[in-house]
């Protein structure tokens, strides 16, 4: 195949009126040519005068080329945290992060979401103007939403049940009475484990906002070590002892645990309750543990309290360890994640949208092996990501089914093999055979959709884009068919001309504009970027006087960035009211949104409505709450009651979690007063009375 000159081939077809005749262009042109005379030949008639094969450039354009981009963008993926010394899975990685970059992005960013959620509630515990001592409340909290932030990037057994797993979690994580058993040189109260593993883990790790670990022995070690918290609390509740005198500390029955009888189960709990880690996106189908934990925490008081939701550490603590009325399961999927999605599509998307705009603008206008190359990209990314929702939404998670085609066809083919007849060269493939079926049987059905589409969606889109990236550093796309654009309509001619040519014309319009869009979506993203790890470094920060302040300076920032910031608060705000509308129920556009919005103020007044009372004594609850109003001063209850058992206790406890947060209980045990805060006194009323009840509080 020879090498087309394509000067000699423009002055042979300019200056020959038979070649003009035979090869002139004369279709619709668009773009900056479109009035001009210039001389166009077809794409037919380019491979008939000058020929089909390729221009390359010269060895020192490429080494040029390679310098500048090549190996910088090599470096970066040589940056990647891979595991170690193990070479397939740091392949399959590649093409995950390469091949599929919407959904690592997206799980990523679902990773950064976690940790500034963890960050904010950690702020939001205290004034703003407040920073308590280590050792304090707050400080034990900020250990302990470190650490589910941290357990977030690790994967838990499957067929481990959801909600008792929440609860085991929940008091893993914030219980300050579980007693655990002695072990000989540890700690043996789950404080200070808790201390002392966000220590090792501050430590231990860089700084970011997405830990990038420098081995697969520090994944190991990390993971051990989180996986002896859980299990603490695991063993002490299983013990009779701890779990009774855990049950007494907290003023809770035996019904309270029911659930724990489940721990002993080997079915379910047996080994460690982490598996593997499965951070920066590498893990498909990987939602983590924390979002469903700080979604109840949410849901049961802290989004509506807002700031300084942790003056009363004791109620608030209670309510951490119980957490909502109905709890979600670490299993549960909430579509507030749609946001980390539609983001990862944008900045995928929205960088290659420059790239295509400059090569598709660029004469020959049209879809041709540049912007066609990009364009493939993108819908490969996209539909995989897609087609891996659809597996997570569809396919049921942790079944493996008995029987298939593949199964079927390993099955006949290792029965082949087995014969005694069988051929020497037949027996060399019987035992990778076996090993191969052995592994599809223990396969789910997930993971054979990850293995038969998606990873063959990530591995050829990785191909791919290594193949359009080389193309056009050595010059594969010099040849008439690129040059012609004839990917789709608006093609199909070749005008022969330099940049400086186009440069005369205008096309500096579009070559600017789609450098400018892809800088600016890189642009914003590295600035999202720095800012949440600005804004969370407080959380990992080691040493606890540069924590906080940092986190005066993070407080600082966003309040004095608040109204920058607000802007998607509003959208979700109207979209709330827009969706409700349409679906005709405007009364649940106004309620309280779901997720804690950082504020830098204190909330001087909080309503509930509705109150409904949980029993904590012998009997049932005879009584219930029509309201309740509680100023941060002066606490009164308010609502009207039917009645109260004679000699047992209760506690009030809303539908959004206010239980034991402030001093509000009614009590009746042998005319007793018991302070419960610093705010109130818990009333006692003597046997036989009834509570009286007045428009301004009870007496």
């Amino acid at each position: 195949m020879a090498t087309p000159n394509f000067t000699q081939c423009a002055l042979d077809f300019q200056n020959s009126i038979e070649l003009y005749g035979n090869y002139v262009y004369t279709g619709p042109v668009q773009g900056i040519l479109k009035h001009t005379d210039l001389p166009l030949i077809t794409v037919q008639g380019c491979r008939e005068l000058c020929g089909t094969g390729n221009v390359y450039y010269e060895w020192a354009d490429i080494a040029s080329t390679i310098s500048t981009w090549i190996l910088p963008i090599l470096g970066l993926l040589l940056q990647c945290p891979f595991d170690s010394n193990d070479f397939r899975n740091t392949l399959y990685a590649i093409a995950r992060w390469m091949g599929s970059p919407v959904a690592s992005l997206a799980y990523t960013l679902w990773n950064i979401k976690i940790a500034s959620k963890s960050a904010m509630m950690v702020d939001m515990a205290t004034k703003y103007e407040e920073t308590p001592p280590e050792g304090s409340q707050y400080s034990q909290i900020r250990d302990s939403l470190y650490i589910l932030s941290m357990m977030n990037q690790y994967t838990i057994k499957q067929r481990m049940p959801s909600q008792e797993a929440e609860r085991l979690l929940r008091i893993a994580l914030f219980s300050d009475s579980l007693q655990l058993e002695a072990v000989e040189g540890q700690f043996n109260t789950i404080v200070s484990r808790r201390r002392e593993l966000a220590k090792v883990i501050r430590d231990g790790r860089k700084k970011g906002i997405v830990p990038v670990f420098v081995s697969q022995t520090w994944f190991l070690f990390s993971l051990a070590i989180t996986i002896e918290s859980v299990d603490g609390a695991k063993k002490s509740l299983l013990n009779p002892q701890l779990r009774d005198a855990y049950m007494r500390e907290t003023s809770r029955t035996m019904k309270d645990f029911d659930w724990t009888h489940l721990l002993g189960d080997e079915h379910y709990f047996e080994g460690d309750f982490f598996v593997k880690f499965a951070g920066q996106g590498r893990v498909r189908f990987h939602y983590g543990v924390a979002h469903p934990i700080l979604a109840g925490i949410e849901e049961s008081f802290v989004a509506q309290y807002g700031r300084d939701w942790l003056r009363d550490a004791e109620g608030a603590r209670a309510l951490l360890v119980r957490g909502p009325e109905k709890l979600h399961g670490l299993h549960s999927f909430d579509f507030r994640g749609t946001w980390q999605v539609l983001s990862s599509i944008v900045i995928v998307c929205g960088s290659a949208l420059g790239a295509f705009i400059i090569s598709f603008f660029t004469p020959t206008v049209g879809l041709g092996c540049r912007s066609g190359g990009y364009v493939v990209f993108n819908i490969i990314a996209v539909g995989s990501f897609a087609i891996e929702g659809l597996i997570w939404w569809l396919v049921p998670e942790g079944i493996v089914p008995e029987k298939d085609i593949i199964t079927r066809v390993f099955t006949g083919l290792d029965r082949q093999l087995s014969h005694e007849e069988a051929g020497r060269w037949k027996k060399v493939f019987r035992s990778p055979v076996r090993t191969l079926l052995q592994g599809w049987k223990s396969l789910t059905r997930r993971d054979r959709w990850e293995v038969l589409v998606l990873r063959v969606f990530e591995v050829g889109n990785t191909g791919w884009l290594a193949y359009i990236n080389m193309a056009q550093v050595v010059g594969s796309y010099q040849n008439c068919d690129c040059m012609g654009s004839t990917w789709g309509p608006g093609g199909g001619y070749i005008d022969f001309q330099d940049y400086n040519y186009y440069l005369s014309e205008g096309v500096t319009y579009y070559w600017g504009f789609g450098t400018g869009l892809s800088c600016m979506v890189l642009t914003v993203s590295f600035a999202f970027i720095v800012v949440e790890w600005c804004t969370q470094s407080h959380l990992s920060t080691g040493e606890y006087d540069n924590a906080q302040a940092g986190l005066r300076r993070t407080r600082a920032w966003k309040k004095y960035t608040y109204y920058i910031r607000r802007g998607p608060d509003i959208i979700i705000d109207w979209f709330k009211i827009l969706w409700h509308e349409i679906g005709r129920r405007p009364e649940h556009a106004k309620r309280i949104r779901r997720s804690l919005v950082w504020s830098s103020h204190t909330k001087p007044n909080f309503e509930i409505k509705d109150l409904t009372p949980v029993r904590t004594g012998r009997k049932e609850p005879k009584y219930t709450w029509s309201g309740l109003s509680y100023d941060s001063e002066r606490p009164t209850l308010m609502g009207q009651g039917t009645g109260l058992s004679e000699g047992e206790i209760e506690h009030c406890l809303s539908p959004v979690g206010i239980v034991g947060l402030n001093p509000w209980a009614a009590m009746a045990e042998g005319g007793r007063e018991r302070d419960r805060g610093p705010n109130g006194v818990i009333r006692a009323l003597p046997e036989g009375q009834r509570p009286k009840w007045h428009g301004f509080g009870w007496r």
